[in-house]
């Protein structure tokens, strides 16, 4: 099942992954608006980093590529699990939900694609749920500073 995955594949991936982070975290003002937004966006550049390293030593030791899929979905448990030291403890059970997917992955090599959206989906509901805003409007202070970066970004 999914033989058409390789290591190659899984790295450009990464590598995509790795450049589309990088323009969205610098391109957008409200994630640089905090140290909090910083952090969180600098730890998900530095995932794709560690997700890129990976794969490229996978293919330097000749690992099959559901080994390296089990190891990616350990890394993003170690990665969440040192946000929610580090930042905001809430993300624990994202961790843990990581490091139970890793374990059933190790079990069940073939089922590293659903645990994988499995785990990224319970992630995600726990990250939504967590920061989730009170409105989605902006406030007249958070308005004001974005209308400042957009005219910086016109006259540049």
């Amino acid at each position: 099942m999914f033989g058409f995955v390789t290591n190659q594949r899984m790295l450009a991936w990464a590598a995509g992954s790795l450049v589309l982070a990088v323009v969205l975290a610098w391109a957008r003002d409200t994630m640089r608006a905090t140290v909090f937004n910083r952090r969180v966006a600098a730890s998900g550049i530095f995932l794709f980093v560690i997700q890129n390293v990976l794969v490229l030593g996978a293919i330097g030791l000749d690992l099959p590529p559901a080994q390296t899929g089990a190891m990616m979905i350990l890394t993003w448990g170690i990665v969440t699990g040192m946000l929610a030291i580090a930042v905001d403890p809430w993300l624990a059970p994202s961790a843990v939900l990581y490091f139970v997917g890793f374990g059933l992955v190790v079990r069940d090599p073939d089922s590293r694609f659903y645990v994988s959206a499995l785990v990224n989906f319970g992630f995600a509901v726990n990250a939504v749920w967590r920061w989730r805003p009170a409105t989605f409007n902006p406030t007249p202070e958070e308005r004001e500073r974005i209308d400042r970066g957009r005219s910086r970004r016109r006259r540049s």
